[in-house]
């Protein structure tokens, strides 16, 4: 496991290798950045190194829609709105994450600040992991009431977990790069065009409350929660906590994202949230 400092310093080496300058160091574990007009806020700790971009957009239903959708396209990446409405471009890497890891987020951080887009990792046509070694870890998770239901294809499984609110499906994949979990909000939650602005604004402030994971919109509008971890340090340990983490916001969040997406055919159910406010 990495230790804090060097992560920092990992951190602050990829930043400085893509153009940024270091401008402040506001303790031991905590560095700002700058490029251009932007500046980047680093910090790290024995868990988490984190980094956020403040973007000057004020909220709206087409720049928060543009946001989760984002959200969703990325690696790690993630848009989030704290208690004060600000909008940033936030990174979170766990601390056993290695070097090749921590430049592979932080070059995400960068491009998808310039392009906004996601970064190509090649197709792959084979499986990164054989099905023997996934059908093995996910027999290690059993305990944590997860079940691994089926192979989809080359790199794509789905998963169930029992909640305390729902049973819950999931889609873990396979790339060169990362391992992926994804969890649609059940039952179908879209967030399409009709989502009422409380919703779209709830998700991110979600975003930033939480660590790892992040809620996005996918291509179809659907609320999905999700997270990635490194590929490369993939076993029973680190999937269960990566499971145990979508598990507990699972539960604490998406029965809320399910009512509020009823806000708009629902008005009452929007007076009765905004009296509790």
């Amino acid at each position: 496991m990495a230790s804090a400092e060097q992560a920092l310093l990992w951190t602050q080496d990829s930043l400085e290798r893509l153009g940024w300058q270091p401008a402040a160091e506001d303790s031991p574990l905590a560095r700002r950045l700058v490029k251009g007009e932007h500046i980047v806020i680093v910090n790290a700790n024995a868990y988490w190194l984190c980094a956020q971009i403040p973007m000057d957009r004020e909220a709206s239903d087409e720049v928060d829609r543009e946001a989760l959708r984002l959200s969703d396209d990325w690696y790690l990446v993630k848009f989030g709105r704290d208690g004060y409405g600000g909008l940033a471009l936030q990174l979170e890497a766990l601390a056993v994450f290695q070097e090749r890891a921590v430049a592979e987020s932080v070059n995400g951080l960068d491009r998808r600040l310039v392009k906004g887009s996601q970064i190509a990792v090649g197709p792959v046509e084979e499986d990164v992991l054989s099905e023997a070694t996934v059908i093995r870890l996910g027999q290690g998770v059993r305990h944590d009431h997860w079940s691994l239901l089926d192979r989809l294809g080359p790199n794509r499984y789905k998963l169930q977990w029992k909640g305390v609110n729902h049973a819950y499906d999931a889609y873990l994949t396979f790339n060169q790069v990362w391992a992926c979990i994804q969890v649609p909000a059940p039952p179908a939650v879209a967030a399409g065009k009709r989502a009422h602005p409380a919703l779209l604004g709830y998700l991110l402030r979600l975003n930033d409350h939480i660590h790892w994971a992040r809620y996005g919109l996918d291509p179809a509008g659907q609320v999905v929660l999700s997270l990635e971890l490194p590929v490369d340090i993939v076993n029973a340990d680190t999937l269960s906590w990566a499971l145990r983490t979508l598990s507990r916001y699972a539960d604490d969040h998406l029965t809320e994202v399910q009512l509020m997406s009823r806000l708009n055919e629902e008005p009452r159910l929007l007076r009765l949230l905004s009296s509790r406010a």
